[in-house]
């Protein structure tokens, strides 16, 4: 890979048994913002790589580690991202609010919803500040999703309506958490992933020191959407589906059709197709 005019790091959080809140996040940054942070990042942590939930809760690398000691770190590394220039957003989805609406929904929409959002916000946010060349975009590594989440990469940059075809990259990179760009995205995305969760169950909730940190620089925010989004969604989901010449019940039969399952893939490939149609259809 040729070097980059901005790179993308994200990552993914919810709750411990993700039945409350889950957040997609990701940074967004030249590369020598990246390079700054990434040296900084290495004398704090001494190449540790940084976990956030084991830094917390004292256990990985960080077992037997005092509390205060732990505490400081986490500080230190989110100064560390503050003070880099690099941009965070993210989006959070309400479990509760979105399975009410939805019941069908399959157990991984959380995270592709969210990754597609995250995504449109920040290439739109290198776009308004003429970057040139293209963006590398780098998530997380997790095996179960990466495949899917290439699939739904390439059906949007491809057919979403997009309109940074010359920033995006052919497709998306995964790394391991050695990878000192995912570690600060895991630290962005649990600090915001804590505030959604603390604004829909907790009154009078107040955002830790760390997040405020981030918070405090005006560069970093994000979307959480609630029951009432989903609600209104489900309430105009006929005239979106008509929009985009797609259907619950000629998906149905488009299952049977190609005896297939319902599941992730299936669905991805059902909209790559009529999207496939819909093109050839304007071309003749």
């Amino acid at each position: 890979m040729g070097e980059k005019d901005h790179l993308i790091y994200g990552d993914e959080s919810h709750d411990s048994r993700m039945e409350r809140v889950f957040a997609v996040a990701g940074l967004l940054g030249d590369a020598g913002q990246w390079t700054s942070l990434k040296e900084a990042w290495v004398a704090r942590t001494a190449g540790t790589p940084f976990h956030a939930a084991d830094c917390e809760s004292g256990y990985g690398d960080y077992r037997g580690v005092a509390p205060e000691e732990r505490s400081q770190l986490h500080l230190d590394l989110a100064k560390v991202l503050a003070d880099s220039g690099v941009i965070g957003w993210g989006v959070g989805i309400d479990l509760v609010g979105c399975r009410r609406a939805f019941p069908e929904m399959l157990p991984d929409h959380p995270y592709y919803s969210s990754f597609l959002r995250t995504i449109d916000f920040l290439v739109q946010r290198a776009r308004s500040w003429k970057a040139s060349g293209s963006i590398e975009i780098i998530f997380d590594q997790h095996r179960p999703t990466e495949h899917n989440t290439g699939l739904l990469y390439k059906y949007a940059s491809e057919e979403g309506g997009w309109q940074d075809q010359g920033l995006l990259p052919e497709k998306l990179h995964f790394a391991s958490r050695a990878d000192i760009g995912i570690q600060a995205a895991d630290l962005w995305v649990r600090e915001l992933m804590k505030v959604f969760d603390g604004n829909l169950f907790s009154e009078g909730y107040v955002p830790r020191r760390q997040c405020q940190m981030l918070l405090d620089t005006r560069r970093f925010g994000g979307d959480l959407q609630c029951a009432d989004y989903f609600e209104d969604m489900k309430r105009k989901m006929p005239i979106l589906e008509a929009q985009a010449g797609m259907s619950r019940v000629e998906y149905a039969s488009w299952l049977q059709k190609k005896r297939r399952h319902d599941n992730q893939s299936n669905r991805i490939a059902y909209m790559m197709e009529v999207a496939a149609g819909d093109r050839q259809a304007k071309q003749c």
